[in-house]
């Protein structure tokens, strides 16, 4: 994972000293998982906190987002308690990957109170946590209870405690005898980057390939290819960098041409990476924030593009299946209404032999003169009901089978255009370019009632309704070409154009 613990020591360093002193003028959450501060500063004036499975990440920005019309729960807490708060220290905990923002902040009778926010940034165990001064939880991203089997508690009330460490070793603390002593009781041959990862703390699998390269010059390297000495003086190395703030932010390409075409980086790093050579183009950077947001700008808009296909096809999807089951259980159903012409003929032979009937009888036999040649027919009866209520009996079963004929006819016709329509909602999903095209779909999707667990995460109508923009080419001719990408902008198109 490219975001370990030192280029988390290096975004907090400058986190520290661009944003201590400064007051939150905004609060904004545009996303489930993400929560914006926003400062009156010149440059990068955006704190984005992300907290994605996925893509975890912190950075100062300046990047546009569109914000909800009406704001979260979290966002709301946030807003009333962090507004006009002056941050007064950032700091990275225990050297993982946990970043803890502190805050004065005022109450309704101007009392000044220490908030902090616990932004932890662990794959799936990514959080963010906000605390009162006595470290009591009063919001988090996502919370567990007792009945869960988790190693910590997350839950409004309780006090916050870090994610354990697992018994590793913290590196900044870390002396020479406590390395040597972990180092010879190594197996043979074994993987020394592995070897760094799972003795000590926040290492990710490229730094820990880049201290092991100049260590023996092979990122690759075991145990029995380098002496303790050269590893601990190329440990000691890396670690120093963190220890005097010397650090030189980089993004790492596959190519000097993926880099000029716009290809998203490989990776990125908080120094200068030499495990490589000439392989790769590596471009500096001026901060951790450029080298962290250019590596994660795409990478996340693309996980939120997938998140959000998935969402609208797994909706799609037990749409379709609800209508195929349903239009095939009303076939079915269909053909069992499909005799309702006996049931009217065994009503008319019972009324024609009703001379014939006493009550008791189980059955009796008619010729029906309609039939060339005549036929013989043998009708069950009801011993219980007399040879007019039999009669009737039969009536009423063709009656309902005619009437549910007709209903079931426009019941599966109605499905069947609603399957056709869930089908071309597909079709537009796979054509749908961005995010915002997705949404437009989400909303159309919830304004014809579909999906209603897929409703509660849409944005709230706004007070002035978007007009949805289609896609806007030129032909070779100069005439001006609009295309709908889905049914909302395929109306624009009709309409306005």
């Amino acid at each position: 994972m490219p975001f370990d613990s030192f280029m988390t020591a290096a975004l907090t360093y400058e986190l520290s000293q661009k944003l201590c002193g400064l007051k939150v003028d905004k609060v904004c959450q545009p996303e489930r998982d993400e929560i914006d501060l926003l400062f009156r500063i010149p440059d990068r004036s955006k704190l984005i906190i992300n907290c994605t499975a996925s893509t975890p990440y912190m950075a100062l920005s300046d990047q546009a987002r569109e914000n909800p019309s009406v704001p979260p729960m979290m966002c709301m807490l946030l807003r009333k308690h962090l507004s006009r708060a002056k941050i007064t220290s950032v700091e990275q905990i225990g050297f993982d990957r946990i970043i803890r923002i502190s805050f004065d902040s005022g109450d309704e009778l101007g009392f000044f109170k220490s908030k902090f926010l616990y932004c932890e940034m662990m794959g799936r165990g990514s959080n963010l946590i906000f605390a009162d001064e006595d470290q009591k939880i009063l919001s988090a991203f996502r919370q567990n209870d007792l009945s869960t089997k988790f190693e910590r508690i997350v839950m409004v009330g309780f006090t916050y405690e870090p994610m354990p460490t697992l018994d590793r070793v913290d590196p900044i603390a870390c002396n020479k005898e406590l390395f040597v002593e972990k180092f010879t009781s190594l197996p043979a041959e074994s993987r020394l980057d592995q070897f760094l990862q799972k003795s000590f703390l926040g290492f990710g699998k490229l730094t820990a390939r880049e201290i092991v390269y100049r260590a023996c010059g092979d990122a690759e390297g075991v145990s029995t290819c380098v002496s303790v000495e050269a590893l601990w003086n190329s440990f000691s190395d890396i670690v120093d960098k963190v220890k005097n703030h010397d650090f030189s932010p980089c993004l790492i390409y596959s190519s000097f041409d993926a880099m000029k075409s716009g290809d998203s980086p490989m990776d990125f790093s908080f120094t200068d990476i030499k495990q490589f050579d000439d392989s790769v183009y590596i471009v500096p950077c001026s901060s951790a924030s450029e080298a962290i947001e250019k590596f994660y700008l795409n990478r996340n808009a693309a996980e939120r593009r997938r998140q959000h296909y998935n969402d609208i096809a797994q909706i799609l999807k037990n749409c379709k299946n609800r209508l195929e089951k349903k239009i095939s259980v009303q076939e079915m159903q269909l053909e069992e209404a499909s005799d309702a012409e006996k049931d009217k003929l065994y009503g008319d032979l019972i009324m024609q032999e009703m001379y014939r009937i006493r009550k008791g009888d189980t059955s009796v036999e008619a010729i029906n003169y309609s039939a060339e040649p005549y036929q013989s027919i043998d009708i069950p009866l009801d011993p219980m009901l007399t040879p007019a209520q039999n009669a009737q009996k039969y009536y009423r079963e063709y009656s309902k089978k005619k009437t549910a004929t007709i209903k079931m006819l426009e019941q599966i016709k109605l499905a069947k255009e609603e399957l056709i329509y869930a089908e071309s909602i597909f079709s537009m999903l796979d054509h749908a370019e961005n995010s915002a095209d997705l949404m437009q779909i989400r909303q159309e999707l919830s304004h014809w009632s579909y999906g209603r667990r897929l409703v509660s995460s849409l944005k709230k109508p706004q007070t002035k309704k978007e007009k949805p923009k289609p896609r806007h080419v030129l032909s070779p001719n100069g005439f001006s070409i609009y295309i709908g990408m889905n049914n909302f902008q395929n109306d624009t198109v009709s309409t306005a154009y």
